[in-house]
């Protein structure tokens, strides 16, 4: 079963199918032979202010020959930059390579794959042809240029997608950066559900690995950290999600508190890209009509977000609740409709959590292995219920 991405984002941005834009062109701007996409380093203070270097693309296209362009436009002085035509607006940065002439395109753009795409002039835009099973959303900039982002056509509703969907409306940052551009980020510190997400992206919005940062929080509260252990958890992250070193930004140590995830930090990932980021907003609104009519749905989804914001409290090495924590109330309002789709009967809310009690729908939601992603909390959750249970029996057979 598959829907249609532009049936969930149903945003104020235009929607292409067959092209997109890429920025605003003339006549006089011959379209690009061939075309690449190179990486560069940029550096760019950080919220932990600090510097780093990070890596960006621009798409490069060759407009014409060398010899063409000397005797167009050189006179006494090599141009600072490319243009063709009186009228022509705006220039472009430009490189000689061999015999030709490239000029810059577009700068900051995402990593895709140019090959095999075809490139056109509209009379407004220069165009870049889509895959089969591709979709593209953007609006023009105040720089000439066109932002967008790739999608795919459609996503298949799969248990693993709604699964990612909880997790991210537990775990996922929604603060947008008025100052600059915005960022899906989410931080976990546990390997196996970082690996999870990634894999989520990949598979549902084609989204590389490679295009991730990551950072670090340690909670520090009398421990000795130091560049060492931060050079170790680096490589740790980095082998676990495979995402590079350089990636890495600077490493928060955070001394307030102790908890049981110092050893190896909190990670969080972050894919910037402002549009996506939008649409990923509106594409996790407008998916829950479609969770709440089915059964399996609400319970993969509930998974997703127990594995970012669920817990036990026991009583005795014996289970007595089971919460969802969130301070927001139309997701505490979902989450419930969610979990009575599901069955559970015994809910209570409270100001900053969700309780689930009693021990049939303890049994239920084992049974939905509702801590499916957190390997210590399933443990703690089963071994507690088995105590409850045991107990249960007990008194049953006394009675």
């Amino acid at each position: 079963m598959k829907i249609k991405v532009k049936d969930l984002a149903n945003s104020k941005y235009n929607l292409e199918t067959r092209s997109t834009p890429l920025r605003i062109w003339t006549a006089d701007w011959p379209s690009p032979k061939n075309v690449k996409l190179e990486s560069y380093i940029i550096n760019m203070n950080t919220s932990h202010k600090t510097n780093v270097n990070l890596n960006k693309y621009a798409l490069w296209g060759e407009a014409e020959e060398i010899n063409d362009f000397r005797k167009r436009v050189y006179g006494d002085k090599r141009p600072k930059k490319w243009g063709k035509g009186k009228k022509s607006g705006r220039r472009f940065d430009y490189k000689e390579i061999g015999t030709k002439v490239w000029i810059k395109i577009l700068s900051k753009c995402t990593l895709f794959d140019v090959e095999c795409r075809k490139f056109s002039f509209d009379g407004q835009y220069l165009r870049m042809s889509l895959f089969p099973k591709e979709i593209a959303l953007w609006y023009l900039s105040g720089e000439g240029q066109v932002r967008f982002t790739i999608l795919p056509e459609s996503i298949s509703l799969k248990e693993e997608f709604f699964e990612l969907i909880g997790f991210l409306d537990g775990e996922m940052c929604r603060k947008r950066a008025y100052t600059g551009g915005s960022s899906v980020k989410v931080s976990n510190s546990e390997p196996t559900l970082i690996n999870q997400v990634l894999k989520g992206f990949e598979e549902f919005f084609q989204i590389n690995r490679k295009l991730w940062t990551a950072s670090l929080t340690i909670n520090n509260k009398n421990l000795n950290f130091n560049e060492g252990n931060n050079t170790s958890l680096k490589n740790f992250w980095s082998k676990e999600t495979d995402i590079s070193l350089n990636k890495f930004t600077k490493t928060t140590i955070q001394k307030k508190y102790r908890s049981l995830f110092s050893e190896r930090g909190i990670i969080q990932i972050r894919y910037s890209d402002t549009l996506f980021f939008l649409t990923l907003l509106e594409i996790m609104k407008n998916i829950r009509p479609i969770i709440i009519r089915n059964r399996k749905f609400c319970a993969a989804y509930m998974r997703g977000v127990a594995a970012g914001e669920g817990g036990i409290g026991k009583r005795e090495d014996k289970l007595r609740i089971i919460h969802i924590g969130s301070t927001d109330e139309e997701n505490k309002v979902f989450y419930i409709k969610c979990l009575k789709k599901m069955g559970i009967t015994s809910i209570n809310t409270y100001k900053l959590r969700i309780e689930i009690c009693g021990l049939e729908n303890f049994v239920m939601l084992r049974n939905f292995d509702i801590f499916k992603y957190i390997p210590y909390r399933k443990k703690k959750f089963l071994d507690a219920l088995k105590n409850l249970e045991t107990s249960y029996k007990q008194r049953t057979s006394q009675s």
